[in-house]
């Protein structure tokens, strides 16, 4: 179970903001936040058995961000991994409209999906359990793992959290995010479902990973992840930026780079 919330136009400055948690067995083999070898144009993590994502940028502002829906099928045999529906919109030039289009005519390759793909804070949204193609106007939108126009509790619980923080003002944004994805809240602890906690915990099956990409109106954006253990301890925290058309690496904790 995943939970991905989009924030179009919302903060002064900063045209699109991408919340994602990533929920998955933690046997999974995964490689965080990072340069593509094969495509250094694509900024992301990356599922190492079906060579996916769930949430991935590129040098020139496409982005794509995804959550599964549950199926009732027995079987995924001979299913697409739905992670290569960011990997294949990232590595090409299709117009994003043109994407999601062309996805209903291939739906039935993939288990139930939510995607939004686009370039910037121009975004579409497509999920072939209803296939139905919408634009994203502003304001805060959340994709869980139930249709988009009717969240599970978590994505109403996470949209109030993130409007709170747009409330206060904070001098620290990325932190503050990563705060209301992580594991320290009460609510998150105290709401056991899945359908009700933004971050899962398990010994087996959890939030690996909890992801804050901010695009700034100058053109630049910052991409931190934060990856989790199975007893919810930070592995590794990632944070690149990218500037003048270029990507750079920042290991300094606390600082945001524009």
């Amino acid at each position: 179970m995943c939970i991905v919330l989009i924030a179009k136009n919302t903060i002064k400055d900063f045209p699109l903001i991408i919340l994602a948690n990533r929920d998955e067995y933690f046997e999974r083999e995964t490689k965080s936040l990072g340069l593509w070898k094969k495509n250094k144009e694509i900024l992301a993590g990356k599922d190492l058995r079906a060579g996916g994502t769930w949430l991935g940028v590129t040098r020139s502002g496409r982005v794509a961000a995804l959550t599964n829906l549950p199926t009732f099928e027995k079987t995924s045999k001979n299913k697409k991994s739905r992670g290569l529906l960011i990997k294949d919109f990232l590595t090409d030039n299709i117009n994003p409209y043109q994407y999601v289009e062309f996805l209903e005519k291939t739906k039935n390759q993939f288990l139930g999906f939510n995607l939004v793909v686009g370039i910037k804070d121009i975004l579409f949204h497509y999920s072939n359990a209803t296939s139905k193609i919408s634009v994203l106007n502003d304001g805060i939108h959340v994709m869980t793992n139930s249709t988009f126009d009717n969240p599970w509790p978590k994505g109403n619980i996470l949209k109030k959290r993130v409007k709170d923080v747009i409330t206060e003002k904070p001098s620290d944004l990325i932190e503050s995010f990563f705060s209301i994805l992580g594991p320290s809240s009460k609510v998150h602890l105290l709401n056991k479902a899945y359908k009700e906690s933004i971050f899962i915990t398990g010994k087996l099956y959890g939030t690996r990973s909890s992801s804050v990409l901010m695009f700034h109106k100058n053109g630049s954006f910052n991409f931190n992840e934060r990856s989790y253990s199975s007893r919810q301890k930070v592995l590794s925290e990632k944070k690149f930026y990218l500037k003048d058309g270029k990507y750079a690496e920042h290991l300094e904790t606390g600082t945001n780079q524009f």
